[in-house]
Formats: C-alpha cells, structure tokens, sequence
C-alpha cells in the first residue's frame, strides 16, 4: 500500500474515527490546533486557542511527546495492526494507492478511473 506520511493518520481521522481511541483522537485533534496556534499571528488568538481547544490530559500529552510524526505512524501502525482485513480503506486498484476519501472512484496518484466499473 502506498500513501504519504500522515495521509492514512488523517483518513483515519477523518472517515474512520471510530477506529481510533478516544485520546488518539483529542491528540490528533491536538496536532491540529498546534497548526493553528504555529499559522497565528495573533498572541490573543494563540492563547485562546491553547486554553478552549488544547487537551492537557496526561495520556493525550504522552501520545504526542516525540512529535507529531512518530505520534502519526503509531497511529496508523496501530489501527492496521488491530484491523488486519484493512476493509476500512478505499485503495486504487491499479497502483494501490490510499485514495482521498473512502468512496472515491479516481486515484490522485495515478488518476486511475473505477467509476464505470460494475460492484458485485
């Protein structure tokens, strides 16, 4: 299976959240905001930020402690490991690449096309 870092994190994010635990989802969701707070000119708006939407929860922290990346590639090594079927993935059957969302019908490596082809 091909995909770049963090687009599995975030298709798990996204279209299979019920994959994911409840502190791999607040420390995803942590990632998210960290990008805000780091793209924010504004002090007030960064602390804003950090105080409504930023999870302190100790497990959530240490989920997070070695940075976003490996926080990413644990997450997604974990949900493969405890769903080896893989049926919660939408992959191009021409060059098995993760595709965008789980009912897309067009590869956005390769552009491969399945939308005509007939689902038994």
């Amino acid at each position: 299976m091909n995909y770049k870092p963090e687009e599995l994190a975030t298709y798990l994010y996204d279209y299979c959240n019920n994959l994911l635990t409840v502190e791999e989802r607040e420390a995803y969701k942590n990632t998210l905001v960290l990008f805000k707070i780091r793209n924010s000119e504004s002090p007030a708006k960064k602390k804003l930020l950090r105080k409504e939407w930023f999870s302190s929860d100790a497990e959530v922290l240490d989920l997070l402690k070695n940075g976003e990346e490996e926080f990413f590639r644990n997450l997604e090594l974990r949900v493969l490991r405890d769903n080896p079927q893989k049926e919660f993935l939408n992959i191009c059957p021409k060059c098995n690449y993760l595709t965008k969302t789980p009912k897309a019908k067009q590869c956005r490596k390769c552009h491969h096309s399945w939308h005509n082809k007939v689902e038994r």
